[in-house]
């Protein structure tokens, strides 16, 4: 038992490196159940099935998250799903979102807490864990700790920017141990990608990002641009689609949350259609928020990023020339002047942090092997980052910014005060306030947005709009999670009545004509 961290440059193998960790550690020590915990549920639904193919029986690998759906005929193996879901005793292996995770350590549900026993005496594989939010840091080293210490529990945290969560000032995991002793020899060995400055000045607007990407993309066969925003995205491939004039030669995509789950799984599988086609002539290229920076399994020859924390470049990078496509790939790092990152100040901090680093990089390079890539690089960028947001890890409560869910579990006004009332009999932990107040997602603000994507779609809202049954409604709910958008109360408003909502069961539904085949929905109401 204890914590480990297996940290090796994207693209290397570290999911199957951790898994042969994970089955040797069980055999060894006798462990019950491994656990593979991912961000995202594209990068979980892809590693789930690379994991069942190498352990050679796909019936071992449960996978636990919200884009498993059943046909109309699967009853009986939905009823074993969710016998299977309702505790992870019965699996040897659980593929599971770090949301169901998460929940299963602090969220106040029945169904969560049920599943708690499950992880003692365990493996737990979490990846990508640079994408856990912010708010969670705290909370997730504490669970980790008790896991380790008390459980017997294996812990292994995976990444290409390992965040150092064993320097917080305070709630630090117990000392990780490094299973990969110097990453910078494997960063030169699996050294595939260059990453250029190419920020000038007061940056790019849209239309001149556009313009540059398109530019960089007439001399490559692919090219990938991340940006940070939903609107950002969708200003720069309209733009490349008329610098294009509709070319055959070239073939744009564009990928953002605006589009429902099925949509995106749509366009990724062209997508990787084409990249893999050795002998088509188009050219591709694909503008997308970060939803494919971390994870994704595709390869571009070049890829341009928007100015953003140093460990999401890193990630990007990670999309560049995975599978050689040249002898060196290069992400050019420029900043979009008018991308209107609003509320999030998290990227703004990082922002600036990570220009203050590529600053350090180029007037002393022999401090940073590898540049922008090398672990100094990233070491520093998270030292700072983590100490600019640090009330922000313990997890501020929504209706109290003041206090966080780290008071309520530990110095909590409200437990004080009822402990008083009580004459000291009671604990001062406000157990139940903290796990209510707990949600890894916050969909403040937002509406479940079922969109008319497709056939299939139309079909299963026409049978949960027409059931009377709140277990058929359920189910239905449930499928059509696959085309499903999360929307601002303000959208909602503008688009008025375009929304359905039926008042038996609340449920929102868009009609078809708000919804673009390319772009989905429009937060500015373009359509």
């Amino acid at each position: 038992c204890g914590i480990f961290r297996l940290v090796v440059p994207c693209g290397a193998g570290k999911t199957i490196s951790a898994l042969r960790y994970a089955l040797q550690t069980a055999e060894r020590y006798e462990k019950r159940r491994i656990f593979y915990i991912a961000p995202y549920n594209s990068i979980l639904e892809q590693n789930a099935d690379e994991i069942a193919r190498y352990i050679g029986d796909d019936s071992a690998v449960l996978r636990h998250h919200s884009n498993i759906v059943f046909k109309q005929d699967d009853g009986e193996k939905e009823t074993k799903y969710k016998l299977l879901t309702e505790n992870w005793l019965q699996s040897p292996v659980i593929a599971t979102s770090a949301v169901q995770f998460l929940d299963t350590l602090f969220a106040s549900k029945t169904s969560a807490v049920r599943r708690m026993q499950a992880l003692g005496n365990a493996i737990i594989i979490v990846d990508e864990i640079q994408a856990l939010p912010i708010k969670v840091l705290k909370l997730f080293n504490a669970a980790m700790n008790f896991l380790s210490s008390f459980c017997n529990t294996s812990i292994l945290l995976c990444s290409a920017t390992q965040p150092l969560l064993d320097e917080l000032n305070d709630y630090r995991i117990c000392p990780p141990r490094d299973i990969i002793q110097d990453v910078d020899r494997y960063n030169e060995a699996f050294r595939r990608v260059e990453i250029v400055d190419c920020i000038r000045g007061n940056g790019f607007s849209s239309d001149e990002a556009a313009d540059f990407i398109f530019g960089l993309a007439q001399k490559v066969k692919s090219m990938l641009a991340i940006v940070n925003t939903k609107a950002t995205a969708r200003r720069i491939a309209e733009r490349i689609l008329k610098l294009s004039c509709g070319d055959s030669e070239y073939k744009v995509f564009h990928l953002s949350t605006n589009m429902c789950p099925a949509h995106r799984s749509t366009v990724i599988r062209e997508m990787r259609r084409y990249l893999s086609d050795e002998k088509s002539s188009k050219k591709i290229i694909c503008v997308s928020t970060t939803l494919i920076e971390a994870g994704v399994d595709l390869s571009f020859e070049h890829v341009v990023r928007s100015l953003t924390g140093l460990d999401s470049i890193v990630q990007s990078a990670g999309r560049c020339n995975r599978n050689r496509e040249t002898i060196c790939g290069t992400l050019s790092l420029i900043y979009i002047n008018d991308e209107k990152i609003g509320k999030l100040d998290h990227i703004k901090e990082a922002q600036e942090i990570t220009r203050e680093i590529l600053y350090h990089i180029h007037m002393n390079a022999d401090r940073y092997p590898g540049g922008a890539l090398s672990k100094a690089a990233m070491d520093e960028f998270y030292s700072k980052y983590y100490r600019s947001l640090k009330r922000e890890m313990a997890f501020p409560l929504k209706d109290d910014p003041e206090h966080t869910i780290i008071d309520l579990l530990t110095n909590s006004p409200v437990g004080s005060e009822r402990k008083q009332t009580a004459g000291g009999i009671l604990l001062k932990q406000a157990f139940r306030e903290a796990g209510e107040a707990f949600e890894v997602i916050d969909n403040t603000g937002k509406h479940s947005v079922i969109v008319e994507y497709n056939d299939d779609a139309r079909k299963h809202i026409h049978i949960l709009l027409s059931s009377h049954f709140i277990y058929e409604q359920k189910k239905q709910l449930r499928y059509l999670q696959q085309y499903t958008v999360q929307l601002p109360t303000y959208t909602i408003e503008k688009i008025g009545a375009g929304i359905v909502q039926e008042n038996e069961i609340g449920v929102m539904i868009l009609s078809n004509e708000f919804y673009d085949k390319v772009y989905g929905i429009d937060d500015e109401l373009k359509i």
